[in-house]
């Protein structure tokens, strides 16, 4: 299985803002820093939790191998399945209609009838796309306050290290981080 970010979120999950607002920040001079702390700081909240802040669409590639009648879609907080297609071995795309899957328990479930009939006929790689939409919303205020209090602690955490943003480092979670975040994360769901 591999991931491909199809449409990425048309907004930041927090804002300048709001981190020199909470921050008590009333000068320019650390703009650019945290301006660059902003992408970092979802990413990481959002890897944290397993779950897209701001809506966003994906594409999931499972191969031949992993095709069953029920597949976990892993990639963060599915809301909904937009489009299932399967590559044939002459790697035809068809697409597979909605009326033979749904979405239950953040996985895929093919009906009966429909699984059996295509497993032998797929090419060996990416032989089913599923296109899914995830995100609490549109605009980070969908999204739960304790994840937005997280963000920003985190965001004013690394602003107050000074990290060196050139190398990529970040440093140690801060102390209550996980207590904001431990009930947005994601836990494996069995059917």
């Amino acid at each position: 299985m591999r991931t491909v970010l199809k449409t990425a979120p048309v907004a930041d999950a927090i804002t300048r803002d709001e981190i020199k607002t909470a921050g008590f920040i009333n000068h320019d001079q650390d703009d650019s820093y945290i301006d660059a702390l902003i992408p970092i700081t979802t990413a990481w909240v959002e890897n944290y939790t397993g779950r897209s802040l701001i809506d966003q669409e994906w594409y999931i590639y499972y191969n031949a191998q992993e095709f069953k009648n029920i597949m976990a879609l892993s990639t963060f907080n599915v809301n909904s399945i937009n489009e299932v297609v399967y590559y044939d071995t002459e790697n035809n795309e068809v697409a597979i209609p909605a009326t033979d899957y749904s979405l239950l328990n953040e996985s895929l479930v093919f009906g009966s009838s429909y699984y059996p009939t295509y497993a032998g006929s797929l090419r060996t790689f990416d032989s089913i796309r599923v296109d899914v939409s995830t995100g609490y919303g549109a605009a980070s205020t969908d999204m739960p306050s304790e994840i937005n209090q997280g963000l920003i602690l985190f965001a004013l955490h690394q602003l107050k290290r000074g990290e060196n943003m050139a190398e990529g480092t970040l440093s140690k979670v801060p102390d209550g981080l996980d207590s904001l975040l431990m009930n947005h994360k994601k836990r494996l769901s069995w059917l």
